[in-house]
């Protein structure tokens, strides 16, 4: 287990990949794991994998369920626009991805109790009350798989910041993100998701709204969480840009100390060296 990795001194996080480890018969992270996006993929596709056997809910694990039941239920959210739904539009949700009779045991009941959703009370504004409602167990999780829904959407013909100008969905919802400050786990993992996905960085797609005090922080942080293959020069000299701004200082000094150890990374203790 890679202990550098900033998401693997989350203890629910870790619990949930070693036992995805563990029912995929591994004693040890699989190589080319690495990046968040990669690590995310393989824990859904080992909890497809023991969902599918026949001991359980007995599907062609080709199908990918697990996978289609949580794009459905981020792409809910999203129409939604908030980040959790009531149980019973949950339970219609997933379920329909794989209809069982009533004496079967469902989709969502199996999500449910491999920790990949979790149940718990919201405040309803509509009703001013407490409901049970359900959302993601693991919150960069339900992050990963909304960025991912967004990003379907793009035409493969079309480039991307064509289609992020005149396609209002990902635009409106980085706008209403900027706007809380206590809510910016859409704009960090989209600034891990486009790299990994299209090759490209957030202060590419978005020009001068890149340098806020949100987005800075949140294009570091992402270099942790990415495959090293990911950084490009461009990458680097952005990170140089932040380095020698006051604000964004001790952000980057952190991060070279974190990325350090990574043999092939381009912000390794090389890079370290040559700027001390």
């Amino acid at each position: 287990i890679p202990l550098l990795h900033p998401e693997f001194s989350n203890p629910l996080f870790l619990k949930l990949f070693c036992k995805g480890l563990s029912d995929s018969g591994m004693r040890r992270m699989p190589k080319g794991i690495e990046g968040l996006p990669r690590v995310f993929d393989f824990f859904l596709k080992s909890r497809n994998q023991r969902l599918a056997r026949q001991d359980n809910l007995n599907y062609d694990p080709k199908q990918d369920l697990v996978g289609q039941a949580l794009k459905a239920l981020a792409n809910h959210f999203v129409v939604r626009g908030r980040g959790w739904t009531s149980r019973e539009n949950a339970r219609t949700v997933v379920n329909a991805v794989f209809p069982t009779t009533t004496h079967d045991p469902s989709l969502f009941e199996r999500l449910l109790s491999e920790g990949v959703l979790g149940e718990e009370q919201f405040y309803e504004e509509d009703t001013k009350a407490l409901v049970d409602g359900v959302r993601f167990a693991y919150e960069r999780l339900q992050d990963y798989m909304i960025v991912g829904t967004f990003l379907d959407e793009k035409p493969a013909d079309q480039p991307l910041l064509e289609w992020y100008k005149t396609g209002p969905c990902l635009a409106n919802a980085v706008e209403a993100a900027l706007g809380r400050w206590n809510d910016c786990g859409l704009i960090q993992m989209l600034a891990i998701v486009l790299p990994e996905r299209f090759g490209v960085e957030v202060f590419q797609l978005l020009g001068e709204q890149a340098n806020t005090l949100i987005w800075r922080p949140a294009f570091l942080k992402s270099l942790v969480w990415r495959r090293g293959e990911t950084v490009s020069q461009a990458s680097v000299d952005y990170f140089i840009a932040c380095l020698n701004d006051r604000n964004s200082t001790d952000d980057a000094l952190d991060l070279l100390i974190c990325l350090g150890p990574r043999p092939d990374h381009p912000l390794n203790a090389r890079m370290l060296h040559r700027l001390l």
